[in-house]
């Protein structure tokens, strides 16, 4: 039981920046108060030469210090509650910057990134692509035909319906009057969202696009292949368009 203990305050220790010889040492010399680098390697179950080494390496990082005496080296540690009260200080300072790298690491990830998805266990993951962002936040899309050869792939999206909905989003989109699309025109007139209905003579894609605020997913159900975008100019070009063709055919 004392050993784990041990072993468990050195994995903490190390979690401090300590490397696991350091971690012993220093938690030899706690317990032993002040000491010689005898009775600490003899306690850390190290060898002397390296006990030196290791008792002026935590010197240099000011967690051991050297006690003045005539004939022999005394060392002593820092006490525990100072250590940890210094990292926590360290870490205050460091929180009054993240904004600062927040803003830096966003500004520096303009890049566009481009994911591909396939298979029925890859449609499924580009659905949750981007899920805790989209809470309660308008999603418009192009729909495409439903019709798949993978037969897991409607269950998929039927679940995915349902989280949206849940998570308080609102849909805007169009979509071809296909009789494989049925069951999901339902589902809008049950979550309230609004799909406009258009002859396939005039729109018959089996492509769909859902465009967010920041990203763009492209769906080919009968290939099970999905594409994401992930950039918020490309996003608000998509959404742009969406938007020109929403007024055309709404206002009819």
């Amino acid at each position: 039981m004392y050993y784990a203990c041990m072993e468990h305050i050195i994995e903490q220790l190390k979690i401090l920046g300590l490397n696991e010889k350091q971690a012993k040492c220093y938690l030899a010399l706690t317990e032993l108060g002040q000491s010689t680098a005898y009775k600490i390697a003899e306690k850390a179950k190290l060898k002397r030469p390296i006990t030196y080494v290791i008792l002026d390496e935590l010197r240099q990082k000011g967690l051991a210090l050297k006690v003045p005496h005539p004939k022999r080296q005394i060392f002593v540690a820092k006490p525990p509650n100072e250590l940890f009260a210094e990292h926590e200080e360290k870490l205050r300072h460091a929180k009054h910057v993240l904004p600062e790298l927040l803003a830096t690491a966003k500004s520096k990830n303009k890049k566009v990134k481009i994911l591909y998805f396939e298979g029925a266990e890859g449609i499924r993951d580009v659905l949750d692509y981007g899920m805790q962002n989209l809470q309660n936040k308008e999603v418009v899309a192009f729909y495409g035909k439903g019709k798949t050869p993978h037969k897991p792939i409607p269950v998929v999206y039927q679940h995915y319906n349902k989280k949206l909905y849940d998570q308080g989003n609102k849909i805007r989109g169009f979509a071809p009057a296909h009789s494989s699309l049925s069951e999901f025109r339902a589902l809008d007139k049950k979550y309230g969202w609004q799909v406009i209905h258009l002859d396939e003579s005039e729109f018959s894609s089996e492509v769909s696009v859902e465009i967010s605020d920041t990203f763009v997913r492209i769906m080919l159900y009968k290939d099970a292949q999905a594409v994401v975008v992930d950039n918020e100019d490309f996003a608000k070009m998509m959404k742009q368009i969406f938007e020109m063709v929403w007024k055309s055919k709404s206002t009819k």
